[in-house]
Parts: structure tokens; C-alpha cells; sequence
């Protein structure tokens, strides 16, 4: 959920004024080449074995990882002309220029993309999966529905009747849309290992709440509207993401990195169960008692920690990193089985961009990961381990303690 080179996405409430972090990536095939061909190692492999056969594992995906996968031209028109309008910035270039390929920017169009974003803007990033929604609903206009949805729709008709003497917008739009169509069958079967894989660690996933369920969150399959990155969101109760139907089975792997990586986000909700946590009184432990007075903090201290943002970052509280944290570790590296060594290269590649918050992200991941493998499983308490998580996060993690190995 927070912003790299290949990943472009709207920033914390802070910067925006929304209520809940927003998030559309951007994926550039040559930056994520190692997702897409991760190969598993021993290490990993031992870890996620411990967490199966000391809990149980399930043979096949329960109702609730089920994923609500849906293909629709609807919802794919709506995105196109969503991101045509570039009514952020985040929405990047690749609608733009699919278009200018096959027609000419009229003023007519120029006055339809404006009026477009100007209620886009208002509406926000917050409303995306519901535009989705609303689109996969065949853009039903009824007595609830708000003008701004009107507006909205007048704009998406027009570009979908644009035509020329060459193309009409729809023919192109739905050839595309028939490409995406071909690799259901692929998607699908690959959406089934992801459901499995899902059922088989949710010992690890209910660490953080008590119930999971993937099933309530719709997932939107779209074509990416260039051959060189796809983007992705999770702006509401919903995930979508682009696929590159050219690039085939790595398409679909890339495709699915976010799925996987923003669906964690919305079943665990980590950084709100954190601050619930902290504030609790009956969450501390003799040596929780003991961890903050040897680092002269307070609960209130330590929450107001969490709460805090770095000025060098990008405007996510220490809550929603420590989040991330724990989401990147459940994807991609379980989920892909990243290796150590690939961990390692993150957090270099990052530090050389000077990306500095991603840095401390995967450097987290890094130190986490041995956390968990450490764990005597036949002897679990949760409350001990999330005050081990919360000590190894302050002491190396947190901004203000945070030294990089080259300083």
C-alpha cells in the first residue's frame, strides 16, 4: 500500500484528506521480473511446514478465502475512461496513450475529460471499488443514485460511442476485454491455488483478527492498457487489477501480486488491531511493563509513536508501516516464497533509490521473518509474540531508531 518506483499510489489520509489509506500501483514488468520467478528456499519452506502441521492444514480453500473473482466489459470500460481522465495523478499515462493511438484528442474530448475529473476529484479514491461495483451493476441509474454517478456515466457513454473513419472505442475496448476473456480459464485456476494457499496459513492470518473472510471483497480483472506495466487498487471494499494479457502466465503473476498483497491488507486490518492492542490494558505483560520502562515510554507514548509519521517517508503513520510490514511478509514472501536473498535486494535497491521508507519496510520484513521462525509453536502466546514484534519494530525499525547498515 505505499508508494515505490514501479508502485504509484495515493498517500495516507494525511496527505489527502481521505478517511483510509488509498492505493493504486503501478507495476513495471522489468522491476517485478523476481516476483514473477521467485524459487522457494529451504528456510521458508520449514516455516511454512511448522505452521501447517502444528496447526492443521485444510486440503482445499474454505468459503471464506474463496475469491470473488469478476470478469466484466462494464467495469473494464468504466476503468479505462477512469484513468483516460487522469483526474489524478496517480492514474499514470497508458489509457492516454492506448487512445491516441487510434484517435485523435479532440476539444470535445478535452471538455469531457475535465468535466469527468472534476467529479472524480470530489468523489475520491475512497469511492473506487464502488464506481467498480457500480459498473459490474450495468451503470444503474435509479432514484438513489447520486448526480455525481450521472455525470459520470454521461462521460463514459460518450467514449464508448467514440468512433472514427478507422475504429469505434468499444470495438477496440472489447477486443482487448476478449483477449483478457481467453486467459479466464488460467486466472481462475490460478485464483484456486491462491484460495488454498490462503486457507492453509490462516492460522498465521487470524494472529490478527479473529475472523478471516476474502470472500466479502470483490475482485475486478482488467486488461492493463500497456504492454510495459499494469496497475492495480484497493480503494474501498474491493481489490482490481490489471493484467498483461501479452505477457501470459507472467501476466498472471503479476497480475495476482497484488490480489494477494492488498487482500491481506483488508482481511488482517494489522495496523488498527495494533493501536487496539496498545490501548488495551490487558495487553501487558510483566515484560511488556519491563520493555517500555527501559525505554522510559508510556502506553500513551508508545501510541502516540504509532500514530507518528516520518518526515523523510511518505506520510504513512509507524502503524500502518508496521502493517505493511506484516503484509509483505505474508505477500509476496510466503505467498512467493521469496528467498532471503531476494529480501536482502529489496532492501538495497531501495536504499540506492533513497527510499528510505521502503527500506525500513523490508528491513522489517527481514527481521520479522526470523521472529516467526523462531516460534515454538507447541508452546504459542500470542500476546508475548505481538510484544516481541512491537520491541524488534521500535528498537530497529521505527524512524527515529532506524540506522541503516552504511551510516
Amino acid at each position: 500500500m505505499i508508494k515505490e518506483k514501479y508502485t504509484q499510489l495515493l498517500l495516507s489520509h494525511q496527505i489527502r484528506g481521505i478517511t483510509t489509506i488509498g492505493v493504486t500501483h503501478t507495476f513495471w514488468a522489468s522491476e517485478i521480473k523476481d516476483c514473477a520467478n521467485m524459487k522457494s528456499n529451504i528456510k521458508h519452506i520449514y516455516l511454512l511446514i511448522l505452521i501447517l502441521f502444528t496447526f492443521g492444514c485444510s486440503t482445499q480453500a474454505t468459503e471464506q478465502t474463496k475469491l470473488d473473482i469478476r470478469f466484466d466489459y462494464n467495469a473494464n470500460l468504466f476503468h479505462f475512461v477512469d484513468y483516460l481522465s487522469q483526474w489524478s495523478e496517480y492514474t499514470g499515462n497508458d489509457a492516454l496513450a492506448f487512445y491516441k493511438k487510434h484517435f485523435d484528442l479532440t476539444e470535445q474530448d478535452n471538455e469531457m475529460l475535465n468535466n469527468y475529473s472534476i467529479v472524480r476529484e470530489k468523489l475520491g479514491w475512497e469511492e473506487e471499488i464502488n464506481l467498480f461495483n457500480w459498473a459490474y451493476n450495468e451503470f444503474t441509474i435509479d432514484g438513489s443514485t447520486s448526480k455525481e454517478y450521472c455525470e459520470l456515466k454521461s462521460v463514459i457513454e460518450y467514449f464508448s460511442n467514440r468512433k472514427n473513419e478507422h475504429n469505434t472505442l468499444e470495438k477496440l475496448l472489447k477486443e482487448e476485454y476478449s483477449k483478457l476473456l481467453s486467459f479466464e480459464p488460467q486466472i481462475k485456476k490460478y485464483s484456486s491455488k491462491i484460495e488454498k494457499t490462503f486457507s492453509d496459513i490462516d492460522t498465521y492470518l487470524t494472529l490478527w483478527t479473529p475472523k478471516v473472510d476474502f470472500s466479502k471483497y470483490p475482485v475486478y480483472i482488467c486488461f492493463s492498457h500497456t504492454d510495459i506495466s499494469s496497475h492495480g487498487g484497493a480503494n474501498g471494499d474491493g481489490v482490481f487489477s490489471e493484467f498483461m494479457i501479452n505477457e501470459g502466465r507472467k501476466g498472471i503473476d503479476r497480475g495476482f501480486w497484488i490480489i494477494t498483497h492488498e487482500l491481506s491488507h483488508k482481511v488482517t486490518n494489522i495496523g488498527n488491531y495494533l493501536l487496539e492492542f496498545i490501548e488495551n490494558d490487558h495487553s501487558y505483560t510483566k515484560k511488556a511493563n519491563n520493555f517500555l520502562k527501559q525505554n522510559n515510554l508510556t502506553k500513551t507514548k508508545l501510541l502516540r509513536i504509532f500514530e507518528s509519521t516520518d518526515t523523510l517517508g511518505f506520510g504513512n503513520s509507524e502503524a500502518r508501516i508496521f502493517e505493511e510490514v506484516n503484509v509483505y511478509f505474508i505477500a509476496p514472501v510466503i505467498i512467493n516464497n521469496m528467498t532471503e536473498k531476494q529480501i536482502s535486494g529489496k532492501i538495497i535497491s531501495h536504499r540506492k533509490k533513497g527510499e528510505r521508507e521502503f527500506e525500513r519496510i523490508w528491513y522489517g520484513v527481514q527481521l520479522f521473518k526470523k521472529e516467526y521462525e523462531q516460534i515454538d509453536y507447541s508452546d504459542f502466546d500470542k500476546k508475548a509474540f505481538i510484544w516481541k514484534l512491537i520491541e524488534v519494530y521500535y528498537n530497529k525499525v521505527y524512524f527515529e531508531n532506524y540506522r541503516p547498515k552504511d551510516e
